[in-house]
């Protein structure tokens, strides 16, 4: 069995499992499935980058704020879902802070 053919087999089991309401040890003793190996399974195909979507490349590109602020030493401190951490000083304008968010893919 290729590894295409395994992905498809436990893609197959992970979508059985979550339609039979059952848990997941009830469902592994059911089907005489290891628990471990059904775990092993779902964490893979879950983080496995899809081979057909290509990750796109990603770039620093630099901006320029021509904006003079007092200092301070109070920072934002803005977190994205993919980890990413943005950091601005707290005196950034409202708009100017919009602008810079709305570059953001």
């Amino acid at each position: 069995m290729t590894i295409q053919q395994k992905s498809e087999y436990w893609q197959a089991i992970l979508t059985q499992q979550a339609q039979s309401g059952l848990s997941i040890v009830e469902f592994c003793n059911q089907q005489n499935l290891h628990t471990s190996t059904y775990y092993s399974w779902r964490k893979r195909l879950t983080s496995e980058p899809k081979a057909t979507l290509q990750t796109p490349k990603q770039k620093l590109i630099p901006l320029l704020i021509n904006e003079v602020t007092e200092q301070h030493n109070t920072m934002l401190t803005l977190t994205t879902p993919s980890g990413y951490q943005l950091a601005f000083d707290s005196n950034l304008s409202a708009h100017k802070l919009t602008e810079i968010l709305g570059l953001l893919p």
